[in-house]
């Protein structure tokens, strides 16, 4: 396996054990930076799709309480 494809597994693995909150502000963050870089930005709305096909869907409530 490639370099490039061990960094990529590895970001993946990584994004997909934070907390929502944690994840929510790293992509967040990651999205801005990397506007002006059309070739980077693709790679993260791509790996950030992988991400959040795994990842488990959170719904918050008005009283905090966070449902599946």
């Amino acid at each position: 396996m490639f370099e490039r494809e061990k960094i990529i597994m590895s970001f993946i693995a990584e994004m997909q054990d934070t907390t929502p909150d944690d994840y929510m502000e790293i992509k967040l963050i990651m999205l801005a930076v990397s506007a002006g870089n059309e070739v980077v930005l693709n790679f993260l709305k791509a790996a950030f799709e992988l991400i959040e096909a795994h990842r488990p869907r959170l719904i918050g409530t008005k009283g905090g309480v966070t449902v599946e």
